[in-house]
């Protein structure tokens, strides 16, 4: 199992870019904390609501920061032309 893991991670390091990692751990952080926060609301609920606004906040910082990355990839990124390499 522990193999497993390893692989699947070494996988994921190399086959996405910085911003769907970047992405990617705000969706793990948003569900993580929305599974605990219900588990916690079972115990203390105060603590539980606490916690479901830190995953909504997870989740405005989400898709604020795809929202950006996908004006500037339009916006900027695509005007501005990639050098050739030289031999």
């Amino acid at each position: 199992m522990y193999e497993s893991l390893k692989t699947a991670l070494i996988t994921w390091n190399t086959k996405t870019g910085e911003r769907q990692k970047l992405q990617q751990v705000y969706l793990a952080i948003i569900i993580v904390g929305i599974l605990v926060a219900g588990l916690i609301t079972l115990l203390n609920p105060e603590i539980g609501h606490n916690l479901v606004l830190i995953a909504l906040f997870a989740l405005i910082v989400f898709l604020s920061n795809a929202v950006l990355w996908n004006l500037l990839k339009a916006g900027v990124l695509s005007h501005i032309p990639t050098r050739s390499k030289r031999k």
